[in-house]
């Protein structure tokens, strides 16, 4: 595991498995870590991330991955923006205030 994975998986940690929002399981947690683990490494490998590819890359159950994917918008750490014509999916970024903390961590490491 190189540094800035390390630096993100205990980010990502101290977010999700600190904060239970209310009626959440310890299993609802550890699927939203996987996955923003998921999305951190896609943006690190430069690939467009959608609610469609994560579905693909998991073969997890639709329902599953879209919950974990609420709950992670919810938490205000990654956002979904708005495809900009009706063919396309939404793309999902990390949202601003979680890419300024992983961009000024250490210099040079940018998830896009």
């Amino acid at each position: 595991m190189i540094i800035s994975e390390l630096h993100h998986a205990v980010i990502f940690t101290d977010a999700i498995m600190k904060s239970p929002l209310p009626g959440e399981t310890t299993t609802d947690r550890l699927r939203q870590l996987g996955l923003l683990s998921i999305i951190s490494m896609m943006h690190e490998k430069d690939e467009v991330v959608t609610p469609k590819t994560l579905l693909d890359y998991t073969e997890g159950p639709a329902s599953a991955i879209s919950s974990a994917i609420r709950a992670l918008i919810g938490r205000g750490l990654i956002v979904e923006t708005v495809a900009a014509d009706s063919e396309a999916n939404p793309r999902i970024l990390f949202a601003s205030q979680l890419q300024a903390s992983l961009d000024n961590a250490f210099a040079g490491i940018t998830i896009q």
